[in-house]
């Protein structure tokens, strides 16, 4: 039975020795058609003719059985083939076996001119590789690994797939082929460089138009349009390609690109426009900031922008002498080559710092509000103040200081009429301390009652304002507030003269209006004034009906209550009133009293509470 198990076994295996199996194994007991080749691999086994088995066989994988003899690999991997003969000495046999990747060729296409293209083979993995321009099934070159590809000739322009596959020597043709589209042209047309922009001193960034498949080399000059020579051939897969490594030194030179269309069949070119860099310099002087650039071969003009506006310039230097202290401040310089094209420079950022001493502040608005004063100011214009010191002034002393950090302050501790002036000054963000400013004393208001009843207002001239004061605008109020009259003066005094029976506490308060409306007014503290209580009383009376001075009455301004008492020469009250519109006709007891004197005691009360007390005689008089 064992017999004929083996003989049955050889008949079948005999048919693959004589057609494809070529590699015996290490003690010549079996041989494999392939001994090498991409995964999936299929490796087929051919027994002795003179070797009986069963025999146990393993692949190296993890695979066996008995009188296994065909398997498929699809690790790639180096495996050992081992097959145990029971009767033989030494049982075991082997050969290995190498699986590689099955990866299609790395390839690039590279058009020419007359519709021709050459393929360059990149791919270092296999022996050799075989070259399909067209993808018929026909391969046109043989190249070993390494090796250069003739360029070949298109019918006509147009759309084609090339395929290149790879193969090894002594392994099996089973590996994969790739396959790439081209665009076969009859003319190369160069591209245009659209930007040159640096990033840095030592990285230049391009922007161009590149065509798929058409070979670029970049060529550059250093400082002039001319003696070019190639520095990197462009991936035209990328059109705004960075190129370092170069030793640029951007921030003392300029560099002037073009780029090439190539073409590998000849060895010409043909060129593109050409475009350089900007190198740009800034340096940060006292009190200015100073930018200049190369002047560029073809350049149109200049764009000079400074942190967030761009002017434009033909000029190749920029000064800035209304720096901000403290201030930082980016420069880049964008050239116009017209149609878009441009070359912009790295941004250049420095501080901004400043020794010259700030002016002092020239315009400060006083305002007084019951023991406190507000003062207020403009921030200087070509300075940045950090903090302003407020020192209040007295009798050639400084009596006390205060720090804020915005233009105004409110003084708490002022006194009216303590005669307290201001002195400012401050310190910008270059740490440089301001001039003083003269000092400025708040508008003072003063009143002088005048014998006859009018008030007399004068305050000091205010020189708080650098244009100096228009006009001074005095207001008059009443006890509960409201504004009665408005009078306007250009002197620092004022006589008012205007009567008001109803009103006898007045309010003053004078404004200083600035010839600049931009400036706020400044104003002094509402005084208080009462005027005295006007009483006019006369010593006799005719009470006779012509009309003319029939009645005896007093006549007043300001009074808010009264009382008359008239009495005769006995003693005898003979009128009273409470009102100072009552009025003595020269009656008692609805008689007529005889001529002669009559004596009278007033009680008045003024508006302001004040109480007065007049006696005096009063003539009556009949013809």
């Amino acid at each position: 039975m064992n017999k004929f198990y083996a003989y049955i076994t050889l008949l079948i295996l005999s048919y693959p020795i004589l057609v494809s199996a070529q590699y015996s194994s290490s003690l010549n007991r079996f041989t494999v058609d392939n001994i090498k080749g991409c995964a999936p691999l299929t490796v087929n086994l051919v027994n002795n003719l003179s070797i009986k088995c069963p025999c146990d066989v393993r692949y190296g994988d993890g695979t066996s059985g008995q009188d296994l003899y065909s398997h498929t690999y699809t690790t790639p991997g180096t495996y050992r083939i081992e097959i145990d003969y029971q009767t033989e000495i030494p049982r075991t046999d082997f050969i290995d076996i190498t699986v590689v990747d099955n990866s299609p060729p790395v390839f690039e296409i590279q058009t020419c001119n007359s519709n021709r293209a050459k393929v360059v083979i990149t791919d270092t993995r296999y022996d050799e590789y075989l070259i399909d321009f067209d993808n018929n099934g026909v391969y046109e070159s043989l190249v070993s690994q390494g090796g250069n590809v003739p360029f070949y000739t298109y019918p006509s322009s147009g759309t084609y797939t090339v395929a290149v596959k790879g193969r090894n020597l002594n392994a099996s043709d089973n590996c994969s082929k790739s396959t790439q589209s081209v665009n076969i042209i009859n003319t190369l047309t160069p591209p245009t460089i659209q930007s040159v922009e640096v990033l840095d001193p030592g990285s230049i960034s391009l922007s161009y138009n590149p065509q798929a498949n058409i070979v670029y080399q970049l060529e550059a000059s250093t400082n002039s349009n001319s003696n070019y020579s190639v520095i990197n051939v462009l991936d035209n897969t990328i059109p705004t390609p960075v190129i370092n490594n170069q030793g640029f030194t951007t921030d003392t030179n300029y560099y002037c690109f073009r780029i090439s269309a190539f073409d590998p069949c000849t060895g010409t070119s043909i060129y593109s426009n050409e475009v350089c860099s900007v190198s740009l310099a800034l340096t940060i002087n006292d009190g200015s900031n100073s930018v200049v650039w190369n002047n560029l071969p073809g350049s149109l003009s200049y764009q000079i922008c400074e942190n967030s506006g761009c002017i434009n310039t033909s000029q190749t230097q920029y000064i800035n002498t209304a720096i901000v202290c403290g201030t930082e401040y980016c420069y880049q310089v964008i050239s116009d080559y017209g149609s878009g094209i441009q070359s912009i420079s790295s941004v250049s950022c420095g501080i901004a710092f400043s020794t010259a001493t700030p002016s002092s502040i020239s315009n400060l608005s006083t305002g007084i509000n019951v023991n406190q004063v507000q003062l207020d100011w403009n921030v200087p214009i070509d300075f940045t103040p950090a903090s302003y010191f407020v020192q209040a002034f007295q009798n050639d002393n400084i009596i006390y200081s205060n720090e804020t950090t915005i233009p105004g302050f409110v003084d708490l501790n002022y006194q009216s009429n303590s005669g307290i002036c201001y002195i400012l000054e401050y310190i910008d963000v270059c740490n440089n301390r301001s001039t003083q400013n003269t000092p400025i004393c708040p508008l003072t208001l003063k009143t002088s009652l005048q014998d006859d009843n009018t008030v007399l207002l004068n305050w000091n001239l205010y020189e708080g304002y650098s244009s100096g004061v228009l006009e001074y605008r005095i207001e008059k109020y009443d006890l509960s507030g409201a504004l009665i009259s408005t009078f306007t003066t250009a002197t620092n005094q004022y006589h008012d003269t205007e009567v008001i029976p109803d009103t006898q506490i007045f309010y003053y308060r004078v404004f200083a209006h600035p010839n600049d409306n931009q400036y706020p007014e400044s104003y002094s503290d509402k005084i208080q004034l009462t005027k005295r209580i006007v009483l006019s009383i006369p010593n006799a009376f005719t009470p006779n009906g012509d009309g003319l001075n029939d009645t005896f009455r007093a006549y007043g301004l300001f009074v808010e209550n009264f009382k008359i008492r008239i009495f005769n020469r006995w003693g005898e009250l003979v009128f009273s009133g409470n009102s100072i519109d009552d009025e003595w006709d020269g009656s008692f007891k609805n008689k007529k009293v005889p001529n002669g004197p009559y004596t009278y005691t007033i009680t008045v009360v003024d508006i302001s509470g004040n109480e007065y007390n007049r006696n005096g005689i009063i003539h009556l008089i009949r013809p």
